[in-house]
């Protein structure tokens, strides 16, 4: 009968190559040890208003504005008549919910029953359609155009509101009025108010 008994079969070179190229495979895909996670930098201030203004819901930005606000009267039982209109090189609305336009290279023209009174430029302003306000800043300059004309108040910072057809202007405020007789006053003050056709001026 034939016999049993253990054999070694010698493992020919090719399989040690073979079982030697696997470990080095898993070596290489599980790594020698824990990898360092990558250091976060703090992001530019750039980076940071880009990510905030993504994170607005809403947000609406162009060039070329165009803004009409037109109102009732001041009891609001009028006829609707437009009492400013606004146009701007850029234009931006951050919450639809509250409609406030922040505008950049402002010219505004003011109304008064339907007649062109004034103008205003500045750097920039904030209107908002639904309140009837604007709110212009960065040196404002504000020309009237009738009775008297050529009356120009400059001023850091100026409000306007239709309901109460009024303007008012704030921070190194200047009046400069041409009279009927042709001379030329002038009125100072840290706050002034005038009419939107800029027939009275009171400086308090």
């Amino acid at each position: 009968m034939p016999s049993f008994c253990n054999q070694h079969h010698p493992v020919s070179r090719v399989a040690y190559r073979s079982i030697a190229a696997a470990g080095i495979c898993l070596l290489l895909l599980c790594g020698c040890g824990k990898s360092r996670p990558p250091q976060k930098r703090e992001p530019t201030a750039e980076e940071k208003a880009a990510r905030e203004r993504k994170e607005v819901p809403g947000v609406l930005s162009g060039t070329g504005w165009n803004i009409k606000i037109q109102s009732r009267g001041q009891h609001g039982s009028g006829p609707l008549e437009i009492v400013l209109q606004a146009k701007a090189d850029t234009g931006e609305v951050r919450d639809p919910h509250d409609l406030t336009v922040q505008l950049k290279g402002v010219r505004a023209q003011l109304y008064h029953e339907g007649l062109h009174t004034a103008t205003i430029t500045a750097p920039i302003a904030s209107a908002n359609q639904k309140q009837k306000t604007l709110i212009a800043e960065g040196g404002v300059t504000v020309t009237s155009l009738t009775d008297p004309p050529d009356t120009v108040v400059t001023s850091d910072k100026l409000y306007w509101n239709a309901a109460h057809n009024e303007l008012v202007a704030e921070g190194h405020a200047r009046a400069v009025m041409r009279t009927h007789e042709g001379g030329i006053r002038s009125t100072t003050g840290d706050r002034l108010y005038f009419d939107t056709k800029l027939k009275e001026i009171r400086n308090e």
